[in-house]
């Protein structure tokens, strides 16, 4: 932090600014740089077609203890992920998982690895989410919630997920 905004942070006067030093260009070979279109940095996926209809759902843990790794929803053995990491620690909320509005009405269920040490249990609720086109849901994963083993096509697609995830980002 430079010295003069410490000084204006505490309220106190700032010290004189210093003259920047320039570098001439040669104005003979410089050329006019494109002017640039917001319009162009827009994304042609699945930000671009957003239309206040798509499904956001986070999962809060409320457990004791222990982790939940690897959160997805699952919807017909597909697994979502969220957008950020997939690591809910006590008391957090994960980050968004997004669905899109044609999901409405099918049941989901919430897979979660339950982190304890360096142990982990694969766990999965039963299909009993649905949500509507437009709706904003936190699930709450508590030390009462029933969950039992998840099959092995949904254990094996998220796990499939997450290398898929895990390679992009070097993690």
């Amino acid at each position: 932090m430079s010295q003069s905004l410490a000084l204006n942070m505490n309220g106190l006067r700032s010290l004189p600014k210093q003259p920047t030093a320039r570098r001439p260009s040669p104005s003979h070979t410089a050329k006019p740089a494109p002017a640039r279109r917001h319009g162009a940095l827009r994304s042609a996926g699945v930000g671009s077609r957003k239309d206040g209809r798509e499904i956001l759902v986070a999962v809060r843990s409320a457990v004791e203890g222990a982790s939940l790794e690897h959160v997805c929803l699952v919807l017909g053995g597909v697994p979502y992920a969220p957008n950020g990491t997939g690591l809910v620690r006590p008391g957090n909320t994960s980050s968004l998982i997004e669905l899109a509005p044609e999901l409405a009405g099918a049941k989901a269920a919430v897979y979660f690895e339950l982190a304890l040490g360096a142990r982990r249990i694969p766990l999965l609720t039963d299909a009993i989410f649905t949500f509507a086109p437009g709706a904003v849901c936190v699930i709450t994963i508590t030390d009462h919630t029933r969950a039992h083993s998840p099959p092995i096509e949904v254990e094996g697609a998220v796990t499939r997920l997450v290398r898929a995830r895990e390679l992009p980002t070097g993690t």
